[in-house]
This record gives C-alpha cells, structure tokens and sequence, in this order.
C-alpha cells in the first residue's frame, strides 16, 4: 500500500514539473484568433471536418458507391445493386 501511494506521489509531482515547464517554454493554448479562426487550418493547414452543405446527400449513405444510373451498396451494408 505505501509503495503504490509513493507512485501515484512520484508520478503526481513529475507530471506537474513537466507541465509547469511546457506551460512555461510553449504554453499550452494558441491565441484568441486562432482558436476562432479553427486550430486544424492554423496548425495543421487542413479541415477537421467537412460541414459543406453540397457535398452532403442528406441520406446518410456514406457506405454506397454511386456509378452513373445503378448505385451499388457496399459489402457493409449487405444490399443488392438498386436501379435508381
């Protein structure tokens, strides 16, 4: 019981000495713009999410590939070929 109580102790004050040194050469957050702006443009120049309305069918069939005029479910959904 002592053993595992110096453990969590140890890990305690070692996890708080390595985040008062990150919070003091980096920091932890980005600017107020930034965050506005979206973090994953800033930082990683690319979109988390694609919230655009037009590539979205609405129907909620991300699992169908659509060729031409006969749309065809994948294997995850287990349905035949369907004519549209």
């Amino acid at each position: 019981m002592l053993a595992a109580a110096v453990a969590v102790c140890y890990a305690f004050g070692v996890s708080l000495l390595l985040a008062w040194l990150v919070r003091s050469v980096l920091g932890f957050r980005v600017d107020r713009e930034v965050e506005y702006a979206g973090i994953d443009e800033s930082e990683h120049a690319e979109s988390g999410y694609d919230l655009s309305l037009l590539s979205s069918t609405g129907r909620g069939d991300t699992g169908v590939v659509t060729s031409g005029a006969v749309t065809r479910a994948t294997a995850r959904t287990g349905q035949e070929d369907v004519e549209r």
